[in-house]
């Protein structure tokens, strides 16, 4: 039997992405049925014969100098893009999303770059074999339509029906009983391969109520025309799975409203396959996916669809259906689609990554999508679904294994499988690539209707590791270490929340971008994320809508950047032969950012004389940790933009969340350039004065109309120096009673010198002059604190500076610059006014 066991026993539930808990070349190997061409490493020009041009005495005789080359032509720019994670807007816009970014292994860093670098029309590494069609000597060609029946029980000669998961073909057999019955299952009879050709539509139908329906063939199904199966009794779609050595073709499977699992050595999709709509009673439970391909190589060129479908009301909107390609090597070129219905939301907080639409590419050597994955929720349909669907989730999973522990693993391999997989180097690095596009929106509302919250996407790496493995020294490890993996992503990326409506009220929340790798200690391959010019998770701005009600802005997002050294993944890490933790390297990653970030926080505004509340300020943490004074560098040559949106309107009172955090935590040296804004926000409030002959009373200036403080910035390394070239402007914002105040920088090391060489800005906030006891606002600090012993100062502070305070009818105190002097054990005072110096 082909293929009928492939050791990728995968279901959506298993592959949860559960994210936030948590690449080096190779050569070809040779087969005759090769799957693979892996990049290799660029050779180094021989120079060896090249002409002498060091002696340029005698240059009068050009004559018979060659032509001078035509000069090469500019290379076409790699596309570029904008990662979007934003909040939609709304009556209360929505929050912006999170883009997570951790690595733990060693010496490669995580890399986040504007330029982009990864080409999407070079060769991912996975060649489809030439295999010449096989259907057996039995085969099934369908040139017309053909309906089976495959619970038949009055049979004729040349019937075909069903029998213990197989079709045969009635010879007219009969058993010698005294009431002959047919021989059934003779294995002369069996099909043994299935070909539809163009125009002919293939019907498997049943009266059975069993789970699903198995059709299992020794060669190959090729599809050029139409496969569907159905429950004759109550003509529904009934669950199909097929079990072939190959399935391919340009043809169609229609099994909405049910399941179809394909499993074979090599599956080739160039058709379209459809289980969309409402699952019927003979759905899977929510754990598995209405669509699953698992073989060796698996390769979806065509379209793949399980999108829910628009209910009568809200509550009845059908979410997408899950879809899941598992093998050795997956390779997505085409569509899929597993879109979420109009009017669908996830109401459950501990909902599993099958909650709603959601598609799965896993692999154990390489995961590739070059086409277009979507997962978004539908938008809002007029007179009938008001609401934006929710977003589902997507993920590219690579578990890498090392081809010999993985060949050792599953004996129940059939040969084609294994050649197949012996035709990839052994040394050669698995790798995860997504040059296509990964789409997880919100939809948008209508009408009255509310935007639909984003999904997740996720891009995750494990590199030789097995939790199952036992710990016991009289075991063996049942995976060896693989080669370092490639992590590279760039293309399209969304996961914006859907706006609501013209009068609708809230706007969606943006999702969550995962990009994670546990990386082998070998490896010096960086994960890198490329071609993404700028990373958005703004919150959504608040409009007035919901019947005039007040308009807050969504919550900046979360930006988390992470590299750890391979001791910190605990129980996830490489073992040797005597089952010990592989220590070895402490050393971690570094993490270079060469591309803005926007995480500022969305405008409010109220429409009616009322308080509002203002959402909280995005937040930033980059981090990286070593165990000695190797790795773990940070550089950054970025915008970031981190404001609080502009508040405005004829409010009473306003009161803010939490300010904007920016966190910069590293072993060892740490580079910051660029430009750094996080403002507080501005208050544009209107005073409502009675009109003339008017009986209301005057209103008064209330003391909450303030403007926000700015942002918080703290810089600090344990081993190494902080150069910060960046221009900062953390001002306070504008207000009516009160400035906000300026915010602080703070850069600490144990054991380096901190460096300020560009403008720093930091002004409190402007209050009303002409309101009685309005107060300008403080302006901030800049807080330096080195231990370094030495006798000369560890610090250069900015050459341009401005801490002044705000206008008011008091006026804000200025800042100041500080200094730990490590003699005395106290600070110093740098510049500003350094009113006092009481520190804990």
């Amino acid at each position: 039997m082909a293929s009928h066991q492939l050791p990728f026993k995968a279901s959506l539930l298993a592959i949860t992405i559960s994210f936030a808990a948590c690449g080096g070349g190779g050569s070809n190997g040779s087969s005759d049925n090769q799957v693979v061409d892996l990049p290799s490493t660029p050779a180094v020009p021989d120079t060896s014969a090249a002409p002498d041009v060091s002696d340029v005495s005698d240059v009068s005789d050009v004559s018979d100098a060659p032509d001078a080359p035509d000069a090469p032509e500019e290379p076409t720019p790699l596309p570029t893009y904008s990662m979007n994670i934003n909040g939609g807007d709304g009556a209360v816009g929505g929050d912006g999303g999170g883009f997570h970014v951790i690595r733990s292994g060693a010496a490669g860093a995580v890399r986040i770059s504007g330029e982009a670098t990864i080409d999407p029309t070079v060769n991912p590494g996975i060649i489809i074999p030439e295999l010449s069609e096989s259907l057996g000597d039995n085969p099934l060609v369908v040139s017309e339509d053909m309906t089976i029946d495959v619970n038949a029980t009055d049979l004729s000669t040349g019937t075909i029906y069903g029998y213990n998961d197989n079709l045969y073909l009635y010879d007219g057999a009969m058993t010698e009983d005294d009431v002959p019955e047919p021989v059934l299952g003779s294995e002369a009879t069996r099909i043994t391969g299935i070909k539809v050709e163009a125009g002919a539509t293939l019907t498997i139908s049943t009266t059975a109520t069993r789970a699903k329906l198995n059709v299992v063939v020794e060669g190959d199904i090729v599809n050029n025309g139409i496969i569907t199966a159905v429950q004759s009794l109550e003509d529904i779609a009934y669950p199909l799975f097929l079990e072939a050595r190959v399935y391919s073709g340009s043809g169609e499977i229609n099994l909405q409203t049910s399941i179809l699992n394909i499993t074979a050595d090599i599956i080739v999709n160039n058709g379209s396959i459809d289980v969309s709509g409402v699952r019927g009673n003979y759905a899977a439970a929510y754990s598995d996916p209405a669509l699953q391909l698992k073989g060796v190589v698996v390769v979806n060129n065509g379209t793949l669809l399980a999108e829910g479908e628009a209910g009568d009301r809200v509550r009845q909107a059908a979410r997408g259906h899950g879809v899941g390609l598992f093998g050795f090597a997956v390779l997505n070129n085409g569509t899929i689609d597993s879109s979420n219905g109009a009017g669908y939301y996830n109401d459950d907080d501990d909902d599993d990554f099958t909650g709603n639409g959601a598609v799965v590419l896993a692999g154990r050597f390489a995961v590739v999508n070059r086409g277009f994955i979507d997962v978004s929720g539908d938008d809002g349909i007029p007179e009938s679904f008001a609401n934006g669907g929710d977003g589902g989730n997507a993920g590219l999973t690579l578990e890498a294994q090392s081809i010999t522990a993985f060949k050792s693993d599953n004996e129940e391999l059939s040969n084609l499988a294994l050649e197949l997989i012996a035709a990839y180097d052994e040394t050669a690095s698995p790798f995860i690539l997504n040059s296509g596009s990964v789409n997880a929106n919100g939809g948008v509302g209508v009408e009255d209707g509310s935007g639909g919250d984003a999904g997740n996407i996720g891009f995750a790496s494990r590199n030789g590791y097995a939790s199952e493995i036992s710990t016991s020294a009289d075991i063996e490890p049942t995976v060896t270490v693989a080669p370092p993996v490639l992590f590279n992503v760039t293309g399209q990326i969304s996961l914006e929340g859907g706006n609501a409506g013209d009068s609708g009220f809230q706007g969606g929340d943006g999702g969550d971008g995962f990009f994670i790798q546990f990386a082998s200690e070998a490896s010096n391959n960086e994960l890198h994320i490329s071609g993404i010019t700028a990373v958005n998770v703004e919150g959504g701005d608040g409009a007035e809508g919901a019947g005039g009600s007040a308009a807050r802005g969504g919550a900046g997002g979360k930006v988390v950047l992470m590299a750890m050294p391979l001791q910190d993944m605990g129980p996830r890490i490489a073992l040797t032969a005597e089952l010990e933790p592989e220590t070895t390297s402490v050393s971690g990653p570094d993490v270079v950012i060469n591309t803005d970030l926007n995480l500022s926080s969305g405008d409010s505004s109220t429409p009616t004389t009322s308080s509002i509340d203002v959402a909280e300020g995005g937040s930033l943490l980059v981090s990286a940790t070593s165990g000695d004074e190797n790795g773990a560098n940070i550089t950054i040559n970025s915008d970031i933009n981190a404001n609080r949106g502009l508040v405005s309107g004829p409010m009473t009172s306003v009161y803010y969340g939490d300010q904007t955090e920016l966190k910069v935590v590293a072993t060892n040296n740490i580079s910051i350039s660029g430009n750094i804004q996080a403002r507080g926000a501005e208050l544009e409030s209107t005073i409502v004065e009675p009109s003339e002959g008017s009986i209301l009373p005057a209103t008064s200036t209330p003391t909450t109309l303030g403007g926000s403080d700015g942002g918080s910035v703290t810089v600090t390394s344990e081993l190494g120096d902080i150069t910060i070239s960046a221009s900062l402007d953390l001002s306070g914002g504008n207000g009516i009673s009160h400035g906000g105040y300026g915010g602080t920088l703070n850069a600490q090391t144990e054991d380096g010198t901190i460096s300020l060489t560009s403008s720093f800005t930091s002004t409190g906030g402007d209050a009303d002059v002409s309101e009685l006891d309005s107060i300008g606002g403080d302006g901030g600090d800049i807080i330096l604190e080195s231990l370094l012993d030495t006798s000369g100062t560890p610090y250069t502070i900015p050459t341009t500076y401005l801490l002044s305070g705000g206008d008011g009818a008091e006026d804000g105190a200025e800042g100041q610059i500080l200094g730990y002097n490590i003699e005395i054990e106290a600070f110093d005072c740098l510049a500003g006014s350094c009113p006092a110096l009481i520190f804990d």
